[in-house]
């Protein structure tokens, strides 16, 4: 089926296709007519999620594109949530029932919906707070209470599935949400919008700071204890500091061998000086006499040089321990000075006129004496004194060396304890730059406050009209379309090849009942008959029959009404007008008064008088005059007779046209062809001797009957029968289907209809002279 026969399917059920396309509009329009209004109010939310200024915010700030979509499909999932939308509901019910309860604004519907005595009982007229928190308590209380089937059901005011509806979309790319909700009462769409806004911003505000409030209190949490782990290590190294009596171990340790290596060095450098005094001491004492050596021992300078020694040992350990005030020190080094002219006076009384053992003057002698002996007290007292410091140094050695350990233990807990604080510290004060941040960056508002809806949605009674009755028609088209595709009977010439297995021999139209048809007819039937004419000439020429007798036809069908009278009456009628002789068997019925033979019943006819149709008086081949000449059983028709034999129980057994024929007058040799026409299959047995006798076959089938295999089955038989292979002639087909034997079939086309079939075929030129 191309697309041009599927058109013309349905161009010929328009009229069908039209009325079902009202009945459908109709059937709509009875169902919407008492609809109620539907109006419609919206809302604009301000987010400044992708464009909005924070402490963030800056030259170097980048646009995270997944992540404000992330931020997006939040927000927009948030005002999708069943909690957002239930304490939505709550609120704008406990509203409602206030209004009731105070008179101001009665709602006449909550009567209906929620019991006087419960209602009593959740209102609180002073306070909305109060009345949403009894609601909210009451609804949890089971899932067969009023409220909570009210919020669960799809209530147009109340409904969780009203309010599920409720359109949210970001515009375009902007940082803006729109929120639109419709609904059959206009006060409580705006009221409705306006509540789950509000639920909406406060969730929305909540969950942002409570995303930060918790990591915030995390680390205020860790920083105290950070901080107290850090005084407690400080305490611990001040405690042991003041045990110890450390002021700074390291510049102390290091002060200490600073000091101690002096201390060696001044011992050293005292040593080698007492050394260097006493053997210069005793090289004089061994220089001078006896007695003044023992001069030099006397009581009064041995006090004296005791005296020296005992200042100089002061003066040393205060200047080593720097012990002593100035005044102190000076009146030491006074003393002393006192001393060493005390000395000085006492050896120049001795004898020092003489001279030493060696010749030298006794009184240089002495005066170098003196001066060793005074370097020998001075150096004996300080290397005593530095000796002393060193024993501390020593004992101040053996205090530190294990106080270094616990002090660096005490000072990396210190570190440690430090570095934790700082790292909480750090962490909590970005925490709080992020909470500040949020807060900032949250400044989420309403742009456009839901508005009152004045005029409602424009009905959709007319649109919906107009779909149903297109839908309609395409219901419709497509049942024609799907019945076509589902018809199962012959219809085509393709299908009757497929079905009987034969060659075409040609297709006759059915005849249209409609006189005054656009479609010319008679010259579409009158083309058919002379193709079939044609071909059975053609068959007759290859045959060799057309010198030695005549062209014997068999036509057969496997049914009753298939049209092989009609058919074989206009082919002989265009033999005859093309000159030939035609002579037609033509059968009649024989039955049984029992009526077992399963044929038409007739009576029995022995002397016969042929049943021709009159075909002059056909509107295919008008002009034709009927000259009966008549014999018995024959009737003449100028060059064509008629010969009506009786089917009988000998049917089968019938050998020639001999035993066909009860007359003799009549000699079958001066046709020129000779039609017969056998019984239908399934009816009756046909002579197989006879039929084999014949030059040519023609099956006939109608086009609008249901090929079955009880007709597969007979025709096979009757193919096995001849000796040559049948043709099938289709009877009664559509003109729809005879593009493919004649070409376009002639009819008056308007201009459009012409248009849009070159359009439909792509034929554009076809009228142009080449």
């Amino acid at each position: 089926m191309n697309l041009i026969i599927l058109l013309r399917i349905l161009v010929k059920n328009r009229y069908l296709i039209v009325a079902g396309g009202l009945l459908m509009g109709a059937t709509i329009y009875f169902l919407t007519r008492n609809s109620p209004k539907i109006y419609d109010s919206s809302t604009i939310i301000y987010t400044g999620i992708a464009t909005g200024f924070n402490i963030e915010s800056g030259a170097n700030q980048k646009y995270d594109l997944f992540g404000t979509n992330a931020k997006f499909d939040n927000l927009i999932n948030l005002i999708k949530s069943r909690e957002t939308q239930e304490e939505a509901l709550i609120r704008l019910l406990a509203v409602h029932m206030i209004a009731d309860e105070t008179g101001q604004d009665r709602w006449g519907h909550l009567d209906e919906l929620i019991p006087d005595s419960i209602r009593k009982k959740l209102v609180d007229v002073y306070s909305v707070e109060n009345t949403v928190k009894n609601i909210w308590n009451f609804s949890n209380t089971g899932e067969s209470n009023e409220i909570y089937t009210l919020l669960h059901s799809d209530h147009d005011f109340y409904g969780l599935e009203k309010i599920a509806k409720t359109s949210i979309r970001r515009i375009q790319n902007s940082d803006l949400i729109s929120l639109e909700y419709s609904g059959t009462h206009a006060r409580i769409v705006q009221q409705s919008l306006e509540k789950l806004t509000e639920v909406f911003l406060r969730k929305y505000t909540g969950l942002q700071s409570g995303q930060t409030h918790t990591v915030v209190g995390y680390f205020e949490e860790r920083v105290k204890e950070s901080h107290e782990r850090l005084n407690e290590a400080e305490d611990d190294l001040l405690t042991f500091k003041k045990k110890h009596h450390i002021i700074n171990y390291y510049e102390q340790t290091k002060f200490i061998a600073d000091q101690k290596e002096k201390l060696d060095k001044d011992y050293q450098e005292q040593i080698m000086s007492l050394a260097a005094s006493k053997a210069a001491l005793a090289e004089l004492e061994s220089r001078v006499s006896i007695k003044t050596s023992i001069s030099l021992q006397s009581d009064k300078i041995l006090d004296k040089r005791k005296r020296l020694s005992d200042l100089s040992s002061k003066i040393a350990m205060a200047q080593v321990y720097n012990k002593g005030s100035s005044s102190q020190m000076d009146e030491w080094n006074q003393e002393a000075e006192m001393l060493k002219i005390g000395l000085r006076e006492d050896v120049e009384k001795l004898d020092t006129y003489g001279k030493s053992t060696t010749g030298i003057p006794l009184k240089e002698l002495l005066k170098h004496w003196l001066e060793n002996a005074v370097l020998v007290e001075e150096a004996e007292a300080r290397a005593v004194v530095i000796e002393g410091q060193k024993k501390d140094f020593d004992e101040k050695y053996k205090t530190f060396a294990p106080i270094g350990s616990e002090l660096s233990k005490i000072e990396r807990e210190i570190e440690i304890a430090e570095k934790e604080y700082l790292n909480n510290l750090h962490s909590l004060n970005q925490s709080k730059l992020k909470q500040q941040n949020i807060e900032l960056s949250s400044n989420i508002r309403v742009l456009d406050q839901p508005v009152f809806p004045l005029k409602p949605r424009s009905s959709m009674t007319k649109i919906l009209w107009i779909v149903g009755f297109i839908i309609g028609m395409v219901l419709v088209s497509a049942a024609i379309i799907l019945l076509e595709f589902l018809d199962s009977t012959i219809k085509t010439p393709d299908r009757a090849k497929d079905f009987t297995k034969l060659s075409l021999l040609g297709v006759f139209p059915k005849v249209p009942k409609d006189s005054n048809s656009s479609i010319d007819f008679q010259f579409v039937s009158n083309r058919l008959i002379e193709i079939i004419i044609q071909r059975i000439k053609l068959a007759s020429i290859k045959s060799g029959r057309e010198e030695s007798g005549p062209f014997q036809i068999n036509f057969s069908s496997t049914r009753d009404s298939e049209g092989k009278e009609y058919l074989a009456s206009l082919l002989a009628e265009k033999l005859r007008m093309a000159g030939n002789k035609v002579l037609i068997f033509q059968p009649y019925i024989n039955s049984n008064e029992d009526g077992n033979s399963g044929m038409r019943k007739s009576k029995i006819i022995r002397s016969l008088k042929s049943r021709v149709e009159n075909i002059s008086q056909s509107k295919l081949f008008p002009g034709v005059k009927a000259d009966p000449k008549d014999t018995e059983g024959v009737q003449r028709i100028d060059c064509i007779d008629k010969y009506a034999y009786e089917v009988n129980n000998d049917f089968f057994d019938l050998k020639s046209f001999g035993d066909l024929m009860q007359v003799d007058e009549l000699p079958v040799d001066e046709y020129d062809y000779v039609f017969v026409l056998l019984p239908s299959l399934l009816n009756k047995e046909f002579p197989a001797s006879l039929v084999m006798q014949a030059d040519y076959s023609v099956f006939v089938c109608r086009a609008n009957r249901v090929w079955s295999r009880a007709d597969t089955e007979s025709l096979t038989m009757f193919t096995n029968t001849v000796t040559h292979q049948p043709t099938v002639l289709l009877n009664g087909s559509r003109l729809d289907y005879l593009d493919t034997m004649i070409g376009e079939i002639p009819k008056q086309r308007s201009k459009k209809r012409r248009l849009a079939k070159r359009i439909i075929t792509f034929d554009f030129w076809s009228d142009e002279v080449i």
